[in-house]
Formats: C-alpha cells, structure tokens, sequence
C-alpha cells in the first residue's frame, strides 16, 4: 500500500488523497468510500486481496478528507462526481472500474450515466437509494456522536452502538472496535472536515441506474443502513446488465467485514465484463 495525492486539474486547486496498490500497468480499480469520506480502514483488506489478483486499485478520499485541498462550499454527489472524472484524467487511464460504498456508489453510478465512455463497469458496495435504513433514529443519532471525540460514552457504548447500525452481529466487538478507534483518531486529527451546507443531489432517475454500465451489487444481508432490497430492486429493474451478489455475515461494512467474498465477486465480475468486451473470432 502507498500514500498517493492526486492534483486535480479543475482550477480550483483541488488534491485528493488516498492509497495504491498493485501494478500501475494492471487494470484500474478506482474506489471512494461513503458520507465517512475515508477509504481507510474500510478499503485495506479489501484493495489488498484485489491487487493480489492482478488490478491496479487506487482508493481516494472524499474532497477535503484525509487531509486533502479543495473547496468545501456547496459539495456534493456532482462535485464528488467531477471529482472523480478528473481523477481518472489525471491518473491517465483510459477507462476503469468504479466501485463505490454506500453514498459513494451513488456518486460512481453518476458517474457512470454522465461520463460512460469512461466506465468499464461499477460495483455497489451497499447499495442503497430506495429502500432506506432500518434502525430506529435515536440509535442512528446516538451512533452517530459515538464516532465523535467530544461524545461522553464509554468505548463498549461506543462499539455497540456503532455495530448495531453499521455491522453483522457476527462480526467481533474486536472488529468494531478498530474501526471506531480509526474514525475517532481521524477526527481528532482534523482529517474530517465540518461541512455546514451540500448541494442539492440530483434526482434519483437521473443516476440509479448508473446509466448502461454493467453493474455488480453486493449486498450484506444484514446491513441496516442499505437493506438488501435495494439491490433486489435494482436487479429487477435492469436484469442482465445487473448481477447481484449477497453476502451472509455482512452489514453495511460487508468489505471490512467479509473482503474475501467481495473480491471473489469482484474478480468473477471484472473478468466477464473484459470477456464480453473481447471481439468475436
């Protein structure tokens, strides 16, 4: 893994940071996390094994996370979306697969229906849109101040109010309790910034589908965040040029929390859509 910082040519002086892995020769797998703005922890296990298998996986950090540049007034799933065409452009790739988790695939499958020639195909890590989260909002609101330093909660608190929104019951407290300690150090590090105001997003119909790009989905069939039916609906709607996959064990962290089986749908998927793209003899 190697720390990257990507200069975006958008005259607004924008730079991206974030982390490679693999061969810059190999295929391009570009990541973004979700509303947390960090790929880190939640990308590693996941990004590594993908490497392993021959790709070329580079994760960046929302606009102004991790210690990036750029403007903070009125972003959103556009800005985020500009953002990543620019990345693409300047990481000189002509083409990649997009993966996105959980707000971030929302902004990959913009991505996709506005700039399609760039996109070899999309995967959805927690997918979601339409069908939204299942926990009751006092544990949402407490879940979110359990990943804020100035909460006055013990770190068991912490840990299980984050897990009963973000993960499987099957995953460890000891799993949790990482991620929760990375997004506090992030925090405290000033690597989140405060975003007082977003732009508004555009309608739904204009990126759900993510254009005509071939899309994976991959939902945990216990993530709370992003149910499971969102995938299902998505898979009804677009048939073949969808393929969904659900994995058990899983919430909304299914990558940090099940990588093998994200990469192993990942690769399945990569490799069909480079095989359909290939000429006929």
């Amino acid at each position: 893994m190697t720390s990257i910082r990507l200069f975006l040519e958008d005259g607004e002086g924008t730079a991206l940071t974030g982390f490679t892995w693999g061969k810059q020769t190999d295929d391009l797998v570009l990541c973004i996390a979700g509303g947390g703005g960090l790929v880190m922890p939640r990308y590693g296990d996941f990004a590594d094994r993908l490497a392993a298998r021959g790709f070329f996986v580079v994760a960046l950090n929302t606009r102004g996370y991790g210690g990036g540049a750029g403007s903070m007034e009125n972003v959103g799933m556009e800005s985020n979306a500009l953002d990543v065409v620019n990345a693409l452009r300047q990481l000189g790739k002509e083409r990649a697969h997009l993966v996105g988790w959980a707000g971030g695939n929302r902004v990959m499958r913009l991505v996709a229906a506005r700039y399609g020639p760039l996109v070899r195909s999309v995967v959805l890590l927690a997918a979601g849109g339409l069908h939204g989260p299942t926990v009751d909002a006092e544990t949402l609101r407490r879940a979110g101040e359990a990943t804020s330093p100035q909460a006055s909660m013990s770190e068991e608190e912490r840990v299980r109010l984050v897990k009963a929104c973000m993960f499987a019951p099957a995953t460890g407290d000891a799993r949790v309790r990482d991620f929760v300690e990375s997004v506090l150090q992030a925090q405290a590090a000033g690597m989140i910034p405060s975003v007082t105001e977003r732009a508004k997003a555009p309608d739904r119909d204009v990126w759900w589908g993510g254009g005509e790009a071939p899309l994976l989905v991959v939902q945990g069939l216990e993530d709370k965040m992003a149910p499971v039916e969102n995938g299902r609906e998505l898979k009804r709607q677009f048939e073949d040029r969808v393929r969904l996959v659900e994995v058990a064990n899983a919430g909304h962290m299914l990558a940090y929390e099940q990588p093998q089986e994200c990469v192993v749908a990942a690769v399945a998927f990569f490799t069909s859509v480079q095989e359909e793209a290939l000429p006929l003899p």
